[in-house]
């Protein structure tokens, strides 16, 4: 028996592997990709929000640790204090 249906998986040209949904004439079915596709971003989404949330909630662990608030984070640096302000030499080679 001959599969009506055949999947195949694509390189996206931003390196991303794509599964695509080809039928017998192995002619994409262009409703179900982009259903497919659209799935795809929002659990990528999806993924990476819960990523931000995790890493946030590392940064609020170490703070209350060290007794700092966020309010002291958000806080501009103090320029005075900066080794970045101080001139350097740049010596030729």
């Amino acid at each position: 028996m001959d599969p009506r249906f055949h999947v195949v998986t694509v390189l996206h040209p931003g390196g991303e592997r794509l599964p695509i949904l080809l039928d017998a004439d192995r002619q994409p079915v262009a409703w179900i990709n982009a259903y497919l596709i659209r799935r795809l971003q929002i659990t990528r989404y999806e993924a990476l929000e819960q990523l931000w949330l995790q890493r946030w909630q590392r940064i609020a662990f170490h703070c209350s640790r060290r007794g700092i608030s966020i309010d002291e984070l958000d806080r501009p640096l103090d320029f005075l204090n900066r080794k970045a302000t101080r001139t350097r030499r740049i010596n030729r080679v």
